[in-house]
């Protein structure tokens, strides 16, 4: 179950109608609560949080059908712009929005994903949550900093394997060539963290 068929199901259950959660909400119309309880608006942190409020749920419940009693304080980390998977692209370094953080997870930030070469672990427009260190063991699925001594950088998740001073980032997708970094090169990288969890809405 998505994120918006537990909404319509909680609207239901608390027997509102669309224009009830609508004048809550604070849009104009029902139509809009229509259109987010068939997944077709992207829904804000913010509006997540209301939505969880008015239903007396937590926020863990309508992302991921969590515990729905507000038992404990929900943690959220900062979303992080997009990482490559595939090709390195510019990573964005602000924030540009929050995340719940699954009980149980210890991680410091998420990144939602872009690209195939992970597939079938990891797929485009996952969200991987992201626990900080500067080292990862042989194999482990870690975001990878490109060109950390430059005005800007790029970021990729990939496996990571080291053979003396030589760093290999090996995608899931055999399409994808292994990415070398030699000796010579090896100052310009830096690992931002291990990949510990991910995050799939159903499509």
């Amino acid at each position: 179950m998505t994120t918006y068929e537990r909404i319509r199901m909680l609207r239901l259950q608390n027997h509102l109608t669309q224009e009830d959660v609508a004048k809550h909400m604070g849009y104009n119309s029902r139509s809009m609560i229509s259109h987010i309880e068939k997944g077709e608006v992207d829904l804000p942190q913010s509006k997540i949080i209301a939505f969880a409020e008015l239903f007396h749920v937590t926020p863990l419940y309508l992302m991921y059908g969590g515990p729905s009693e507000r038992t404990e304080p929900t943690k959220s980390v900062p979303l992080i712009g997009v990482i490559a998977c595939g090709v390195p692209i510019t990573a964005e370094q602000n924030a540009i929005d929050s995340i719940p953080l699954p009980r149980g997870i210890q991680a410091d930030f998420a990144l939602r994903c872009k690209g195939d070469s992970m597939a079938p672990t990891i797929l485009n427009g996952d969200v991987v949550y992201i626990r900080k260190q500067p080292t990862v063991e042989n194999g482990q699925i870690a975001a990878v900093i490109f060109n950390r001594t430059a005005d800007w950088a790029e970021a990729t998740l990939k496996r990571v394997y080291t053979t003396g001073k030589t760093i290999q980032l090996v995608a899931e997708n055999r399409e994808y060539e292994p990415i070398v970094v030699s000796e010579n090169d090896v100052e310009q990288i830096a690992i931002a963290g291990l990949a510990v969890a991910l995050h799939r809405e159903l499509r």
